[in-house]
């Protein structure tokens, strides 16, 4: 049995490693992942893994992005992600102050270059200032 940490979401192409669970398995986290280092300093032995070749399925990343805050822009970004036939799960934003706000995005991925493509296209839209992964 398998799960994937939903603190630090690893997808195929990150670094990971993991440890066993009572309960869930094997629980999988990105290598540099905070809670990774509680469990190091619990003295939990952690094991160093990869990702299989011929991995498939969809995996939830999650996007910071920073933007102009102006009519449209939110539809704009949605329509980017949405012509690159990625599923948006979850979108939330929030104003920095009254030119800028933040968009949260959680969306499924297939890996690493599958998001690296998604994140060049958003950084393609002339009201978006950042662009990154959120690691919790």
């Amino acid at each position: 049995m398998v799960s994937y940490a939903k603190c630090c979401r690893p997808i195929p192409g990150d670094h990971i490693e993991g440890y066993i669970s009572t309960g869930r398995g094997m629980v999988v986290h990105t290598h540099d992942c905070h809670n990774l280092t509680d469990h190091r300093e619990q003295g939990e032995k952690l094991i160093h893994l990869s990702w299989a070749d011929d991995i498939t399925g969809e995996f939830t990343a999650e996007l910071k992005i920073e933007l102009e805050n102006h009519r449209g822009v939110i539809a704009t970004l949605a329509n980017r992600i949405n012509s690159m036939d990625v599923n948006i799960e979850k979108i939330s934003s929030e104003d920095k102050d009254p030119q800028f706000s933040y968009v949260t995005l959680e969306m499924s991925v297939h890996n690493r270059v599958h998001l690296a493509r998604i994140m060049k296209r958003i950084r393609t839209i002339h009201s978006v200032h950042k662009v990154a992964r959120v690691r919790h």
